[in-house]
């Protein structure tokens, strides 16, 4: 089991680290610039649900998660248009 946890965290990391470079290879190739910056923040949302019980009986659930938004970067390259990573 530890050999297939360590397979996915391997994989996910080629993954991301491909993605980068992929990234770095267009940036390079349409001659993209940083035009701003938009700093990430932690937002908390907050959901409910009502449903049965085992015992038939009615039961509200709440849930609270935190949102996190990272930091990004908008790129205007020279096809027009500009990405936000």
């Amino acid at each position: 089991m530890l050999i297939v946890c360590a397979l996915v965290v391997a994989a996910i990391a080629l993954l991301g680290l491909q993605r980068k470079r992929a990234w770095e290879k267009f940036v390079a190739s349409h001659n993209c610039n940083v035009v701003a910056h938009h700093k990430g923040d932690v937002d908390i949302a907050v959901g409910t649900a009502i449903g049965i019980g085992p015992n038939a009986s009615p039961q509200i659930s709440v849930a609270v998660v935190p949102v996190i938004q990272d930091d990004k970067d908008a790129w205007k390259c020279d096809d027009g248009r500009t990405y936000w990573r």
